[in-house]
């Protein structure tokens, strides 16, 4: 990708507009980075308050496996467990600590660096099922609760044999009560007000079988079956987690290959039903208040994977997908099990290749697009330094900075800002600054740059592009920094002269390209001028009538001539224009630079 453009970006076509080349984004999500663990197989993922996660899985097939990694996903600790078998899903607890159950229905408690603190075995002797479909939450009084459903595996599907158990436990480990239940439990989350939701399906071949029916069910803190409901279009529920008032949101898979994000309201009444394209396993609410699945679908006869996350929350009746996109490898079976986001805002999934191989994957925003209205300041780093509106006056000349936040190994960018032609005039751009020491982001790893461009090729806007050079991955920056410097002039007066971003988006060093639509606009307040006030420096005093001096006696058509210190208006600066200064003499009002 980086080749293609870089010849595209030439000197000869300085004039020709990035959106002639072929490039679409295809979602605004970009890969940071991939990592895999032979021997390893990953079934659940979590993010921590130190702004890392805890993946869990089974280790050498069938050993109890957990293993942290930081942000960047390099490995922080690993532990194993003989003793038990495959973890199926792990939590953060709200001391900080950790909560796994395994597959046979083993529950640990541990420590924030994996410590095992306890093990209860309560419900493995309830379900007596070596490889069960198992689940755990933390409960509103500080317990545990975890179910476990009697399945067995043939190679493509688990099916359930229609047994399941939920156990409730204190914080110290000690089993509390237990509960049988008569339909396949997939996954538990519990409710803040001390309940405990469960969802499944009930059919023998859950997992399997377009015979199934999705199942939901409520149980309160005194494990009484609050409500139960299977008024739902598909086959089984496949996750659940607890949202905003006691709502719950649900995926659910209609076999073979499709599914469905499912809002209920707190008594399980579906209040919102969105299709999608894949079978989802696992979601989550993100901290934007939109919602994250993940899933797998099969392509040529391989599984791959699918994520999609859905708009901030508006109005739970009318879901919409922000963007969706799409992993796999030919010859390879790429499954996704679990999904996170973590404290920076990445997404993270955890699966496996073949059965044999983890493999974990963070995905990140693009990063986010500003225009900076001053740019006396241009630490973007520092979000306080970016001023989305500045006063200013008729005949004023600004330059204003386009700034970009948080991008990943940036390579190439293209955005586009808008303007009313009658009331700004673009006069200008440029790549940076050097002598006021403002460079491009682009420079900010020692890469060089070509083909930058910034023109007004369409009347009211002004198309902005820009690409490294070489193949360097190294040289691509991550973080913040500037992208443009445009000069305008301001026309008139009366209502502010917005300026809008539109048409953005970012291609990294390995040639992903990504639509950016956090963008940030900006205005010029305008503003009267303050009359007699020349340097616009908000008071009219000595300074100006200095300025006013340098062109007395001027008349029209003089070569010095400059209308602005004419204050009478008829063609010469003379004692009536003396008078008027005089009348304004120490005035004050809004800042309107005529030129920055």
């Amino acid at each position: 990708m980086r080749a293609f453009i870089s010849k595209m970006f030439i000197v000869s076509l300085a004039y020709v507009w990035i959106m002639a080349l072929p490039l679409q984004a295809e979602a605004g999500i970009v890969v940071e980075w991939e990592k895999t663990f032979d021997n390893r197989i990953a079934n659940s993922v979590v993010g921590t308050s130190d702004g890392a996660m805890v993946v869990a899985g089974a280790a050498d097939t069938d050993d109890f496996w957990l293993a942290k990694l930081d942000a960047r996903g390099n490995l922080v600790w690993e532990v194993t467990d003989t003793s038990s078998n495959g973890a199926s899903q792990v939590i953060e607890t709200s001391d900080g600590g950790l909560a796994a159950v395994t597959y046979g229905g083993d529950v640990i408690k541990l420590d924030a660096q994996g410590g095992e603190l306890w093990k209860n075995g309560f419900l493995s002797t309830l379900s007596g099922c070596y490889e069960c479909r198992t689940s755990i939450t933390e409960t509103a009084d500080g317990g545990l609760a975890a179910s476990s459903t009697d399945s067995f595996y043939d190679g493509s599907y688990y099916y359930c044999n229609g047994d399941s158990f939920l156990a409730k436990f204190d914080s110290e480990g000690n089993g509390l009560w237990e509960k049988s239940l008569d339909f396949c439990a997939e996954s538990i989350a519990g409710t803040s007000d001390g309940g405990i939701v469960l969802a499944g399906g009930e059919v023998e071949e859950f997992h399997s079988s377009s015979d199934s029916d999705p199942f939901l069910m409520k149980i309160g803190a005194d494990e009484e079956i609050l409500w139960e409901n299977t008024g739902y279009h598909g086959d089984a529920l496949t996750s659940v987690i607890e949202i905003a008032d006691g709502e719950l949101a649900m995926t659910m898979a209609s076999f073979p290959g499709e599914g469905r994000l499912i809002i209920a309201d707190a008594n399980g009444e579906s209040m919102s039903d969105e299709y999608w394209w894949y079978l989802p396993y696992s979601i989550i609410e993100t901290a934007d208040a939109g919602l994250a699945a993940i899933g797998s679908f099969f392509s040529d006869g391989d599984m791959n994977v699918a994520i999609g996350k859905t708009e901030p929350y508006r109005d739970w009746q009318d879901v919409s997908w922000q963007w969706y996109e799409t992993f796999g490898e030919a010859g390879v079976d790429d499954r996704a099990s679990s999904v996170t986001q973590i404290s920076d805002g990445g997404l993270v999934i955890a699966g496996r290749k073949n059965w044999e191989q983890t493999w974990i994957m963070k995905l990140m925003e693009p990063g986010k697009i500003h225009l900076d209205m001053d740019i006396s300041t241009t630490d973007y780093d520092n979000p306080t330094h970016i001023e989305s509106e500045l006063p200013a006056c008729k005949d004023s000349e600004i330059w204003i900075a386009v700034a970009a936040t948080d991008v990943i190994n940036l390579d190439t960018y293209q955005v586009e800002v808008s303007f009313d032609t009658t009331r700004l005039q673009f006069m200008e751009g440029a790549e940076d600054n050097p002598l006021g020491g403002i460079y491009n982001l682009l420079k900010k790893n020692g890469g060089k740059t070509t083909g930058f461009l910034a023109v007004e090729d369409t009347p009211g806007t002004v198309n902005i592009s820009n690409t490294l050079t070489g193949e360097d991955c190294d040289q691509a920056p991550e973080g913040s920094g500037l992208l443009a410097l445009l000069k305008f002039k301001v026309l008139t007066t009366g209502s502010d002269a917005e300026l809008t971003l539109g048409n953005a988006f970012f291609i990294d060093c390995a040639g992903n390209n990504a639509s950016v639509s956090d963008l940030e606009n900006g205005k010029f307040i305008l503003q009267s001028n303050l009359p007699s006030d020349f340097n616009a420096d908000g008071v009219v005093d000595f300074i100006d009538l200095g300025l006013l001096a340098n062109h007395w006696l001027l008349e029209c058509g003089d070569d010095a001539w400059n209308a602005k210190y004419d204050l009478e208006e008829d063609c010469i600066v003379n004692y009536q224009d003396l008078r008027i200064f005089g009348d304004n003499w120490l005035n004050q009002g809004g800042n309107c630079p005529i030129s920055r």
